[in-house]
């Protein structure tokens, strides 16, 4: 979209986001086990602290406010995947969530792409299209869902 609307093409930032920190996938306990972690302010940085039992690191300088944290998510997200790896992606999420930092584990779907009514495939095709009508499309709620 940002191609389209301002003829920028925009770097691959993986799980990472143009704000938030820690925001990404981290791995937990079992075999290919994995939550998704979004902080995005200071009072679920604390919230995310307290249910990690407010580890020393949490404290210093580098973490102190959404900035900081950014400039430092590489670390950041170390800290917090070594943390995460002590616990199943199931206790991680609700010990998060229990205190509002949003965290969902993982659906992992295994064999979905083998079932026979999933036969068919779906392809999404992407059109040139003038930035007036990638604006217009832009307003348009989008709902899409597969039944396989």
């Amino acid at each position: 979209m940002e191609y389209v609307m301002n003829g920028r093409n925009r770097p691959r930032m993986g799980n990472n986001d143009e704000i938030m920190a820690p925001h990404g996938c981290y791995p937990c306990k079992g075999e290919d086990k994995w939550v998704a972690i979004a902080v995005s302010n200071d009072e679920e940085w604390d919230a995310l602290r307290k249910a990690m039992g407010n580890p020393v690191w949490g404290n210093d300088t580098k973490f102190s406010d959404k900035f900081n944290r950014w400039l430092n998510r590489d670390e950041l997200n170390k800290l917090i995947a070594d943390w995460t790896k002590e616990f199943t992606h199931y206790e991680v999420m609700h010990k998060l969530q229990d205190v509002g930092v949003r965290c969902r584990r993982r659906s992992q779907y295994p064999g979905v792409n083998k079932r026979p009514s999933c036969g068919r495939s779906v392809v999404f095709l992407w059109n040139k299209i003038t930035r007036l009508e990638a604006r217009q499309l832009s307003t348009v709620p989008l709902d899409i869902s597969f039944n396989c």
